[in-house]
């Protein structure tokens, strides 16, 4: 299983701690898997936001079209030792198709907090867990999108910083003190 961070979903006001997307294969040719928000208090008494947030990233994303840089970021090169499930080849038609499956009307959400305590209708038999169910329907996820803050969401700019020549460089001059690779503006 690898695990995902995705740290372009804006969320700035102190409500999430982490967004992951632990990936298993798929039976259709792609990765697929939960995607875990890790919410302080403050972002918990704002889920509704931050969920609408998400999917308006992910319209975003499927409106945008598969970008071959993202996924060469996302997936090592051939120099790299990885595991056999990763994907290996660009493929824009399958990317597309697994983005097109992420709307509001085919998610399941699992919150857990213990803000529920206390306001539960069920228990698990086996552990004694006390849990609720209630139908969310797709309406109701975009009425979040459109109560959602407005933030700027756009794609990620590449990364500058991963390296695409891995070959062992032949050093001819020792040099003993730190100097400038790269100025920024």
């Amino acid at each position: 299983m690898s695990k995902v961070i995705l740290k372009t979903v804006p969320v700035r006001r102190g409500h999430k701690l982490r967004i992951t997307w632990p990936m298993t294969p798929g039976i259709h040719h792609y990765m697929e898997g939960p995607m875990v928000i890790e919410l302080t208090d403050a972002g918990h008494a704002n889920a509704e936001h931050i969920i609408g947030l998400l999917f308006k990233y992910i319209t975003l994303l499927q409106q945008s079209g598969v970008c071959k840089w993202i996924f060469d970021e996302l997936y090592p090169s051939k120099d790299w030792l990885v595991g056999s499930f990763l994907l290996s080849t660009f493929s824009p038609e399958v990317i597309q198709s697994a983005l097109n499956e992420l709307t509001p009307n085919n998610v399941r959400i699992f919150w857990e907090s213990t803000n529920f305590d206390g306001h539960t209708e069920m228990t698990e038999p086996w552990y004694g867990t006390a849990f609720s169910v209630e139908k969310t329907t797709g309406s109701t996820i975009q009425e979040w999108m459109k109560r959602a803050p407005e933030e700027d969401l756009h794609l990620p700019c590449p990364n500058v910083f991963i390296p695409t020549d891995l070959s062992i460089k032949n050093v001819k001059e020792k040099v003993n003190i730190p100097f400038l690779l790269r100025k920024s503006q």
